[in-house]
């Protein structure tokens, strides 16, 4: 009798070095947009992808993408005629530095597309039948040279600009700053539309043959001029809202001209809290309608126009809430004219008491005085009601000023703003964040977060940027001593389980931050994916054996132990879990931060630690979706300036040890 063969599986592992960067392959969802990023001579300090200059982003990226732009000044490409082409729905944002590419500050650090009066600055070529939608912020457009839309030029387009700054763009024609048309329309926010001339219509804005509603909103229109209407905007067909907006100095040249601020032919027009004031040439209005158009102005001051509103038949009208100009100054030749109908209600007449002509100083810049006749009578004033500042109506008073501007009586336009940051959930995930701002502090005994913690900052109320600004003052790769800081590097190596039983053996960079005045220890240990790609699982020990932990996919833990200790429990080890965070991927307005606070944090002059984090594919045995991709501790110094010093995670290699299966045969 033969025995039979028994089959038994005896495990072996087979070693594979996987050290090979042109191999590494990297999984975004498809429904995230993805970020660009630009900076002067194609260095944006190792963020990828990354362009020399916006047209080659642009190019290059995929419809619905966002492309961040460093400050720097960008002009007209070698064979092309525009600073700037587009053709798809993309969003533009400016105002970055290459060492922040989450918190642009455009006022600050600008983002300059400068045509030098050799071409046109941005032509967007859109789809009138399926308006293509742009969105441009934080980018200063100047220079432009053109027929029509010298600035910015669309067609089929929705068009959004925030914090934008469109200045000096010369026309022959239509829309010195910008021109629209074919079923376009334009969104303009916290922006200024300055100095820009047309020699036919629109010297700052035209909308021609707009479609649907287009709206300005805490916005300056000054200074600009053309020849034959609406030395400020001109606007034929559609809707526009202009609110919390100052339209003043604009000029049209030709005798007759109409619409030195705004013109409108067969439009739909609707002001409120509008700063209408010295607007002049041509017939002299303030305001002209034209064609079948409407308007309805509430909450207006309007001041030294020949004319602050003409209406023409069949056009119509409705003023509800106004400060007619008076006094030698300030007094409107006539404030309404034209053979239309309109309808004035709530009006008063007198001397505004403008504080500031000069427009350098948009702080004071026609802005009211504290016994202005346009102090508190507004006809409605909402509890949200901000004005061109930005600046909310006193807690001393219910009623807001007519015109763009409030009182302020204070004089200051500082305000206390809270930084963007992601999601926490506390204890077991449920999908319900306890905090939505990324925000942990230091009790005095643990780290602790809840629904009200943010990292706070100061910013200027009116363009919104920051008042003091981060000094990189190293961005490490090794040991180095940082001010009080010493920061030791050093190289490990860890076994990581994988997938089907395989794991990685995985060197990689370990960073330790000690403080010389403190008992803070920091261990920042560098994780690889499978793919190559690196992220830090972080460590944090302000007082002895008290340790917050983000590992393993960015889980919170808490130990009551040193970051050395905690450092070893496996990486599937959930003792001491105490939360997760769960924001990681690409948005418009960065929110994938992280901030731990002490003593109110880095800006209000304490310390704060920061971390960002992305959503990296993974080979590796994880607990979580978000990996810290740096780290960065930030404080004021004793000279009083804001720094910081920051470090990545780097893996050196990742060996995969897989295990196969050779039979052995007993009989």
């Amino acid at each position: 009798m033969k025995s039979r063969p028994i089959l038994v599986y005896i495990t072996f592992l087979m070693i594979f070095q996987l050290v090979l960067p042109n191999r590494i392959t990297s999984a975004v969802a498809a429904s995230i947009p993805a970020i660009l990023y630009v900076a002067p001579a194609g260095d944006c300090a190792g963020f990828t992808p990354c362009y020399s200059h916006p047209q080659a982003a642009v190019d290059a990226a995929q419809t619905g993408s966002v492309i961040r732009i460093a400050t720097g000044n960008y002009t007209i490409p070698v064979g092309m005629s525009q600073v700037l082409l587009i053709t798809k729905s993309l969003i533009l944002q400016g105002g970055f530095r290459t060492t922040d590419w989450y918190d642009p500050q455009p006022f600050t650090f600008p983002t300059v597309f400068d045509a030098q009066h050799l071409g046109r600055t941005i032509l967007i070529d859109g789809n009138p039948g399926q308006p293509i939608e742009v969105t441009l912020d934080g980018i200063q457009i100047k220079n432009g040279q053109s027929s029509q839309g010298a600035g910015v030029s669309g067609a089929g387009v929705q068009l959004s600009m925030q914090r934008c700054v469109i200045s000096n763009n010369q026309a022959s024609g239509s829309g010195g700053g910008i021109y629209l048309s074919n079923s376009s329309s334009l969104i303009l926010i916290s922006s200024r539309v300055i100095s820009n001339t047309a020699a036919e219509t629109g010297g700052g804005i035209t909308l021609n043959s707009a479609n649907g509603n287009s709206s300005m909103t805490r916005s300056w229109i000054f200074g600009n001029s053309a020849s034959v209407e609406g030395g400020g905007i001109s606007v034929t067909g559609g809707h526009l809202k202009v609110e919390i907006s100052l339209l003043a100095d604009n000029a049209v040249t030709q005798t007759g001209a109409t619409g030195t601020g705004l013109a409108a032919n067969s439009a739909q027009i609707t002001l409120d809290h509008v700063t209408l004031a010295r607007n002049t040439g041509g017939t002299g209005e303030g305001v002209s309608l034209n064609g079948d158009s409407t308007l309805m102005a509430t909450n207006i001051l309007a001041a030294g126009q020949a004319s602050a509103f003409s209406i023409t038949a069949p056009s119509s009208g409705t003023v509800d809430g106004v400060l007619w100009g008076g006094g030698s100054t300030w007094a409107n030749g006539t404030n309404t004219t034209g053979s239309g109908s309109v309808t004035v209600q709530h009006a008063y007449t007198g001397d505004p008491l403008f504080i500031g002509l000069d427009p350098v100083n948009l702080n004071t810049y026609f802005h009211i005085a504290e016994t202005s006749p346009a102090r508190d009578r507004s006809i409605l004033t909402t509890s949200d009601y901000r004005d061109i500042d930005n600046e909310s109506v006193s807690v001393y008073e219910t009623v807001a000023d007519l015109g763009a501007d409030e009182f302020r009586r204070y004089g200051s336009t500082i305000h206390v703003h809270v930084e963007p940051g992601g999601d926490i959930e506390v204890g077991t995930p449920d999908g319900t964040p306890e905090n939505h701002r990324g925000a942990f502090f230091w009790n005095g005994t643990q780290w602790v977060t809840n629904d009200t913690w943010a990292h706070t900052l100061f910013t200027d109320m009116q363009n919104q940027d920051r008042l003091m600004n981060y000094t990189m003052v190293a961005d490490l790769t090794g040991s180095a001593e940082v001010g009080k800081y010493h920061v030791s590097h050093s190289t490990y190596t860890y076994l990581s389980p994988a997938n089907e039983g395989s794991s990685y053996r995985i060197t990689a960079a370990q960073y330790r931050i000690t403080n010389t005045d403190t008992q803070e220890i920091i261990l920042l240990n560098s994780r690889g994916n499978g793919y190559g790609k690196a992220s830090f699982d972080i460590y944090i020990q302000y007082i002895p054996n008290s340790t917050i932990a983000f590992r393993s996919g960015s889980v919170w833990f808490n130990y009551a132990e040193s970051p050395d200790q905690a450092s070893q429990h496996a990486l599937n080890d959930e003792t001491g879990r105490a939360g997760i965070l769960t924001t990681c991927d690409n948005q418009v307005i960065d929110r994938s931060r992280y901030w731990m606070d002490i003593d109110g944090g880095s800006d209000m002059g304490g310390i704060t630690y920061f971390f960002h984090t992305s959503n990296l594919p993974t080979r590796t045995t994880v607990l979580g979706t978000c990996f810290p991709d740096e780290f960065r501790v930030k404080y004021m110094s004793t000279t009083g300036n804001l720094e910081e010093f920051r470090l990545r995670p780097v893996v050196y290699s990742e060996t995969l040890l897989l295990p196969i299966y050779l039979p052995l045969v007993v009989r």
